[in-house]
């Protein structure tokens, strides 16, 4: 498997100083350990099963979505941060299916989103990952991050209308912060014993 972390963006000292630092470096620092710690390959393993699991369970008709999630190990998995929706480049070449991963407190999941004032055709999605199996059959994981509540509607509306007009598959999750923590508490707890 061939991992690509170029983004400027996962440097392990560059720390967020904007308005959303906190789920900013969040985010950044699950994306380093899921990919440069020893328990690295058992933690995103780990993530992408309980993405999958989620998709399963609430939207079984839309299991298709997960291609090579399925599968062994992909080929290859590219890891950004902070994509613009109107790039070019977004998500990446050959995405054909995505998952918008609403990745929020737990106790955040059983209120609705927020609702957001602003509507337009603009954003900066939190994180990507790209799982391919081949150049042309990348799936897409899509993170937006929250900390303290849900991702206002439109926002994932938003990201859902800008991968949809690029023929993109899409669906959207929830998965809680909790559960990742859980996640990297269990990869630590073997490491150690």
């Amino acid at each position: 498997m061939h991992l690509s972390l170029n983004h400027q963006n996962l440097n392990i000292f560059n720390h967020f100083g904007d308005s959303a630092q906190n789920e900013n470096n969040t985010t950044r620092a699950f994306l380093i350990a899921a990919t440069r710690s020893p328990w690295s390959p058992m933690l995103l393993r780990g993530f992408f099963d309980l993405v999958a699991a989620r998709i399963r369970e609430r939207f079984p008709e839309q299991a298709a979505v997960l291609g090579c999630f399925s599968q062994s190990w992909p080929e290859q998995v590219e890891i950004s941060m902070e994509r613009d929706i109107k790039a070019e480049s977004f998500p990446g070449v050959g995405v054909e299916h995505a998952i918008i991963v609403e990745l929020t407190p737990l106790g955040a999941a059983l209120d609705p989103p927020q609702q957001m004032t602003e509507v337009g055709d603009s954003g900066r999605v939190d994180a990507s990952i790209v799982i391919r199996q081949s150049e042309s059959d990348g799936l897409a994981l899509i993170i937006e991050s929250k900390l303290y509540g849900r991702a206002g509607h439109e926002q994932l509306l938003r990201y859902k209308q800008a991968l949809e007009n690029r023929q993109i598959t899409t669906v959207l999750v929830d998965v809680a912060w909790e559960e990742v923590y859980a996640l990297a508490d269990d990869q630590i707890g073997r490491a150690h014993v």
